[in-house]
């Protein structure tokens, strides 16, 4: 049985990073309407992709 997933202390870190950057990409995407949205797809799916990595280690790894 797998022991039901909890964050690390690096994960909550890691997290709160994630959602500082986003608070500030969306806010300079929204003073400056420009071209900033690429990066900000670029970044949220390069985040997606490590989260989704950080939760298959730590589910099929630690058994």
């Amino acid at each position: 049985m797998n022991k039901p997933y909890v964050l690390t202390k690096a994960e909550h870190i890691l997290w709160f990073l994630i959602v500082a950057l986003f608070a500030i990409a969306f806010a300079v995407l929204y003073l400056t309407g420009n071209a900033l949205f690429f990066f900000v797809i670029l970044v949220l799916a390069n985040i997606v992709s490590l989260i989704s990595l950080i939760y298959y280690v730590r589910t099929h790894i630690n058994k």
